[in-house]
């Protein structure tokens, strides 16, 4: 995480994310929790690298369907005026299953 090309100190920070799917239908939207890897702050946290991590079994966990849904991550600020709430990388994704098996 950087701010005018600087790291930002991510000392007093913490991590969290999700990986949904969606179902979307003409007028309404839903969305289950698919994954939640672990989003760790890098040390030293003066150097502003997050880690996210997912685990082999929570990609089988997945199964074999095609997928599609959004993601971020979020580092929430752990300070003496309270939290605050910074989402630092989102998008969407679409997972398709290996077809070729040798």
């Amino acid at each position: 995480c950087t701010s005018g090309g600087s790291p930002i100190d991510l000392t007093v920070y913490t991590g969290a994310g999700a990986v949904l799917r969606c179902n979307f239908r003409s007028t309404k939207v839903s969305a289950t929790i698919v994954l939640s890897p672990t989003i760790t702050i890098v040390s030293p946290a003066t150097d502003g690298l997050i880690r996210m991590t997912i685990t082999p079994s929570q990609t089988e966990s997945l199964g074999t369907a095609t997928l599609s849904g959004v993601y971020d991550i979020e580092l929430v600020s752990n300070t003496a005026d309270g939290n605050k709430i910074e989402r630092v990388i989102q998008g969407a994704y679409t997972i398709d299953p290996e077809v070729t098996h040798t």
